[in-house]
């Protein structure tokens, strides 16, 4: 299949349109799938679904672990008060 032929394919799958930035990020999205031996439709189910998700999963485990070092400063301060009272 050729380049022309891949990026007719990849702008039918997703709809017809006439924009023409559109056609454009579809062009540049079928030579990225190309450069890494993936399919167009492969592509996009990484970036719209894959990345989105994993930077999700990242920040929620970069949260709890703030909210537990918060958490167990807060202790450590609270312990360390305390015995300097007594």
């Amino acid at each position: 299949m050729t380049s022309l032929e891949k990026y007719i394919d990849a702008y039918n799958f997703m709809g017809s349109s006439e924009e023409g930035i559109f056609f454009i990020v579809v062009m540049i999205l079928v030579d990225i799938a190309e450069f890494f031996g993936i399919s167009y439709e492969l592509l996009n189910i990484i970036i719209i679904i894959v990345i989105p998700l994993l930077f999700i999963i990242l920040l929620t485990l970069l949260i709890v672990e703030k909210l537990k070092n918060k958490r167990l400063n807060f202790l450590i301060n609270n312990i360390t008060s305390n015995e300097e009272e007594n």
